[in-house]
């Protein structure tokens, strides 16, 4: 585990910039066109194949559908309809999720005259305790008054 590969590699590069001579020029056109086929091929298949298995289903396809949407639409179009569909992704998503996490009749601890107390007693079952979490937009505010209504 020597350092001499490194300081190798540092006196290449160093040789190939302080040369009067371009390098690259001859070097064939082919080889920077098959380097950057090679680059997008290892891209393609890292962040679209072998990444299918590591999120959800919807994510995976709005992943592939922005692809497809860059292909087809230009890089500016194709980013902004995969935004879009990246955001009523998180909504379908997010709407699905259990907002109510908890919902209980309790008691209060305040101590109250006797007709406040009666009141109280009247009215009892018509007032509910519920513990929300996560975000609550128009979506998931429907399941939520679904959720109490079925209480």
């Amino acid at each position: 585990a020597t350092r001499v590969c490194g300081y190798t590699v540092a006196a290449c590069e160093l040789a190939v910039i302080l040369l009067p001579v371009s390098i690259t020029s001859y070097l064939p056109k082919m080889f920077f066109g098959s380097l950057l086929v090679l680059i997008s091929v290892d891209l393609l298949f890292e962040w679209l194949i072998e990444a299918r298995h590591k999120m959800m289903s919807l994510e995976y396809a709005v992943c592939v559908l922005t692809f497809v949407a860059i292909q087809l639409c230009g890089i500016e179009i194709g980013m902004l309809l995969g935004v879009l569909l990246a955001t009523f992704s998180f909504v379908v998503t997010y709407a699905r999720l259990q907002t109510v996490s908890a919902a209980s009749l309790q008691s209060s601890t305040v101590i109250r005259t006797f007709e406040e107390r009666a009141v109280l007693i009247a009215n009892r079952g018509k007032v509910m305790t519920i513990s929300l979490r996560g975000y609550i937009f128009f979506g998931s505010a429907v399941q939520i008054l679904e959720d109490v209504k079925s209480r």
